[in-house]
């Protein structure tokens, strides 16, 4: 299936602004022509955006492109909880008539924007603070919203680190059958990574040979089939060890893996310790810091 075009109900400021809570969240695959930026809090999902996807576990903050394609979910079901939530605003192109951000003082802004169409992350921001700012931006008129729009864009330029998300390409078919080729994968891995996955059931999904399902995968994504798959379960692994009653082995098998030797060399390469100094390390961090995340 292609993405769904979202139609933004933009109002005299030209940006929405809404929050959400998200009781087993599932924002669909799709699309808008706006500008997102977003404030995601989960302790249990997975984000899609572009060819790049990532558990959520905890709260981050993205900044998303016209056009790129996107979706998450999270996995609670308890309808009494408050913990999964986004915080959206989104604003056209043209906000400020566009001139305002290839001008000085306001050009960084601008070069920011242009980094958001493959979609950003900024790992090191105060999400706390930038969490008060958008819940303050909630209540107030259509002028005060639009300048602490502009704050907002200006703080984020001055992150010390962000992350492009997706590849180059990918924003640009949403308009051909690539789009529902690399939603039916995702789907299909997602739901099945937990036990074997087969490449030649993902190559008939995709109306594709194993080998040239294969080709095409690097090619949108700049990983292999295994590297993802591995991606996802590893992903999976770290939000049972963070929040579940799991033993290593259980985690292990919970997470798509039969051999313990595979799992513990498949978590150590992309998480850089083993799943037990991951749960000790992150088990003491909870201790220390009780309110982390809890910005809302």
């Amino acid at each position: 299936m292609k993405p769904n075009l979202e139609i933004v109900p933009l109002y005299e400021t030209k940006l929405l602004i809404k929050k959400e809570y998200l009781k087993f969240m599932n924002i669909n695959w799709h699309i808008h022509p706006e500008y997102e930026l977003v404030l995601i809090s989960s302790n249990g999902g997975m984000e899609y955006i572009g060819s790049y996807s990532k558990p959520i576990n905890g709260t981050e903050l993205l900044l998303l492109g016209p056009n790129i394609p996107h979706m998450w979910y999270t996995n609670n079901n308890d309808p009494a909880s408050d913990n999964d939530y986004q915080i959206v605003i989104q604003f056209p192109q043209d906000i400020f008539n566009g001139i305002l951000f290839t001008t000085r003082p306001f050009d960084h802004i601008g070069t920011m924007l242009q980094q958001a169409e493959l979609g950003l992350s900024f790992p090191s921001a105060n999400i706390a603070e930038i969490s008060r700012k958008l819940n303050a931006m909630l209540t107030m008129d259509n002028f005060n919203k639009s300048l602490a729009l502009l704050e907002l864009l200006h703080l984020l330029t001055k992150s010390a680190d962000t992350e492009v998300l997706s590849t180059y390409g990918f924003n640009e078919i949403h308009n051909n059958n690539s789009i529902k080729r690399m939603y039916d994968i995702y789907q299909y891995i997602n739901t099945n990574f937990k036990k074997g996955i087969s490449l030649e059931e993902i190559a008939k999904i995709a109306c594709m040979t194993p080998q040239a399902l294969c080709k095409y995968f690097k090619q949108k994504t700049q990983k292999t089939l295994l590297e993802f798959v591995t991606e996802i379960r590893i992903g999976h692994a770290c939000q049972l060890l963070i929040h579940g009653d799991y033993n290593i082995i259980q985690v292990c098998y919970e997470s798509g893996y039969n051999n313990l030797s595979n799992f513990n060399r498949y978590f150590k390469k992309i998480v850089k310790m083993t799943p037990a100094e991951y749960k000790k390390k992150m088990r003491q961090h909870a201790v220390s810091n009780p309110e982390r995340d809890k910005s809302v």
